[in-house]
């Protein structure tokens, strides 16, 4: 009897190492890198942060206490081509609204060299007060029927804007789902390397097409992922973000 409960025990205990190991392996398989594979944080210059991807200021662009500062007048960041492909993405954005009144406000944009294609992060583009996608002659715009953006101006706010493989558009605000996700009739598009480059502060070169579309605002941190960023991921790294930067907030 004492050998069948020895017996037993070991059992339970090989068996029990077993779970363990294998939910070590499968979570380490599964597990996703959610390293950016570009960022801003605007601490020295206008290049990336890890000096690999330069950045040219345009109009009355500035850097300056960690912030690219913006005044709404045809001034931006240009980057120089990036050196990575880009179909699935994620761009993510803090910056702080200067006027919530103004429109077609390119934020963030990652477009060809000749302006085209062109996916932008906006605010006020499609409806007032409100954050949304632009696109090249509005191939991907939608109006994602969200509620106005009630962040008061000179706040900083989190803007994450997911592009998927099937095609699928959604939007997040302070890490959390923004209006409605959809799938547009014109596809991902592929932005192969050297190809395309980022704008910051606009979502058109003015230098090619004159048109409205600059922003008046700062911005603190620009992220760029080569995957769609899931909606768990997306708040897992604005509290993150939050804590780090306002300890006391730490949710």
């Amino acid at each position: 009897m004492k050998c069948l409960k020895y017996k037993k025990a070991c059992l339970y205990a090989a068996l029990f190492s077993l779970v363990i190991l294998l939910e070590h392996t499968y979570g380490e398989k599964n597990s996703r890198d959610l390293t950016p594979v570009a960022v801003w944080t605007f601490e020295k210059d206008p290049g990336d942060s890890t000096g690999t991807i330069q950045g040219e200021l345009i109009g009355n662009a500035k850097v300056e206490n960690g912030r690219l500062i913006l005044d709404g007048k045809n001034s931006y960041l240009q980057t120089t081509p990036l050196p990575f492909s880009l179909r699935e993405k994620t761009i993510s954005v803090r910056c702080a609204n200067k006027n919530k009144d103004q429109r077609y406000a390119g934020v963030v944009a990652v477009t060809g060299l000749q302006g085209v294609p062109n996916d932008t992060v906006c605010y006020g583009y499609v409806e007032p007060k409100r954050w949304g996608p632009g696109s090249e002659w509005a191939f991907r715009s939608a109006n994602l029927q969200a509620a106005e953006d009630k962040t008061p101006e000179n706040e900083i706010v989190e803007v994450d804007a997911t592009y998927s493989q099937d095609g699928e558009i959604a939007f997040y605000v302070n890490g959390k789902p923004y209006g409605k996700k959809y799938n547009p009739d014109s596809p991902t598009q592929d932005y192969r390397s050297k190809r395309y480059k980022l704008l910051i502060g606009t979502g058109i070169d003015h230098r090619i097409q004159k048109a409205a579309g600059s922003f008046n605002g700062d911005i603190d941190e620009v992220s760029i992922y080569d995957k769609a960023l899931k909606p768990e991921e997306i708040e897992r790294i604005y509290h993150k973000k939050q804590s780090a930067t306002n300890p006391q907030q730490n949710p």
